[in-house]
């Protein structure tokens, strides 16, 4: 059976498997995917807001799964955020959709080993003070940095303000947080939203809006990073330090100015390239229906952007005789964080939203795309590739959705395949992407 299963990937390596039959997440809590061992493990909450880990072999065998938290939340905000730690443990952090609590667990041992055994749950209570309503938490994002040997996070807590905190001992005690990324004199009700990535060795980069498109019809995008307790515009220049924060927008790179434009956008990934240089994926909303995928790059000077695609309209149901809730809930567009040539994105192709690769040789000049996922239910969103992935081939995992009318109201599935990239000239090559698969997989081609 492993061997008929094994050999059926490595002939048709785009089949794709179902994670769960029973869940969702949203885009602004990550990694939701990690690779380590060559299997994939990923984290999602339940129609009821269970908290799930799952385990993917590479081989088709059946995932399997760990419970961190019955019940917490029916809200698809609850996905818990997932970090290989150097001594190959996986940490999960998650709360309620603006809870009071923010929630760590660890597995006791190398998830090589087991997702069974977990520590006990613990209360991170890092907020900066602050009386409540606007002192929940939502939207982890840890990273590692190895040449602090630190573990910095971010998550929308006070004030609805990111923030930041870091651990220097592996989680076992962490820093009061304070507010990341904020306005002068922003009102307490402003958000901004946050995406993050590190180099693995000493730069976090971030990316960043005014706030929420609804809320901001000029919702422009900012760049900046983190590196030995400073943070950066792209060119080196120094913004703030830890002890100086908030870093202001004004001070950052202005990846997208919406007042420009007079089109709002929306965050949705951000990468490191080979060379060091930051790149993001965004979409802009030039109406409530219209949504248009953008890719922008740092190439050692400045900020090119280039658009990808349309990006169809809002994905969720839309309860008749009423008005979208969340018009800007596009399908999502994400980037592979080992080739950020790579974008996976979800877009419709018949009415139906699909799941899509789409490559650019050229810095998003020009771009080849396929056909990577169809929905087995009404759609196909939220992409992600996971994290820590060879160069050689990727773990594709998206929502298939049956139903979705609001954040509290689903039910989907997720689901994964193993995309051995294709040739990226978009050239027919079997016989060089079953390789590459086998290599990335730890097998004799």
């Amino acid at each position: 059976m492993l061997l008929s299963s094994l050999a059926l990937l490595l002939l048709h390596p785009q089949l794709d498997q179902t994670i769960t039959d029973d869940g969702v997440w949203c885009w602004f809590a990550d990694p939701r995917a990690v690779a380590a061992g060559g299997a994939i493990y990923a984290g999602w909450t339940s129609h009821v807001g269970s908290i799930v880990v799952g385990k993917v072999a590479p081989w088709g065998l059946s995932p399997e799964t760990f419970t961190l938290r019955e019940e917490l939340q029916a809200d698809d905000h609850t996905n818990p955020s997932l970090l290989l730690l150097p001594n190959n443990r996986l940490m999960a952090f998650y709360s309620k959709h603006s809870g009071p609590d923010m929630f760590m667990r660890e597995t006791v041992e190398s998830v090589e080993t087991s997702i069974q055994n977990w520590t006990p749950e613990r209360k991170l209570n890092l907020n900066p003070n602050a009386e409540p309503p606007h002192s929940g938490y939502c939207y982890p994002n840890p990273v590692y940095l190895a040449e602090e040997q630190r573990i910095l996070m971010t998550w929308r807590g006070t004030e609805w303000k990111p923030i930041l905190s870091w651990s220097d001992n592996l989680g076992r005690t962490w820093t009061k947080g304070k507010i990341l990324f904020a306005k002068e004199g922003a009102d307490p009700d402003n958000r901004p939203y946050i995406k993050v990535a590190a180099d693995g060795k000493s730069r976090m980069h971030f990316l960043a809006t005014d706030g929420h498109p609804s809320s901001e019809p000029t919702n422009s995008v900012y760049h900046f990073y983190y590196e030995m307790g400073a943070f950066y515009r792209a060119d080196g220049t120094q913004i703030a330090t830890v002890q100086t924060l908030p870093v202001r927008p004004e001070n950052c790179d202005l990846v997208y100015d919406g007042r420009v434009e007079n089109i709002r956008a929306w965050i949705w990934d951000v990468a490191v390239s080979d060379d060091g240089y930051p790149v993001a994926v965004y979409a802009r909303l030039p109406e409530r229906n219209h949504h248009e995928y953008y890719y922008a790059r740092w190439d050692g000077s400045r900020w090119t952007d280039r658009k990808i695609t349309d990006g169809g309209g809002w994905f969720p149901q839309t309860t008749p005789g009423t008005i979208e809730s969340e018009p800007y809930y596009s399908g999502g567009v994400v980037l592979d964080h080992s080739d950020p040539r790579i974008v996976v994105l979800s877009k419709p192709n018949g009415g139906r939203f699909e799941i899509q690769r789409w490559v650019t040789n050229d810095y998003g000049d020009t771009w080849s795309s396929s056909t990577l996922a169809v929905p087995s239910g009404y759609a196909a969103v939220r992409p992600v590739v996971a994290r820590g992935q060879s160069n050689s081939a990727s773990y594709v995992l998206w929502m298939d959705l049956q139903r979705y009318s609001h954040w509290t109201n689903y039910f989907g599935s997720i689901k994964g395949l193993w995309d051995d990239r294709g040739p990226l000239s978009n050239q027919p090559q079997p016989a060089a992407n079953r390789r590459a698969l086998s290599q990335a997989l730890n097998l004799h081609p």
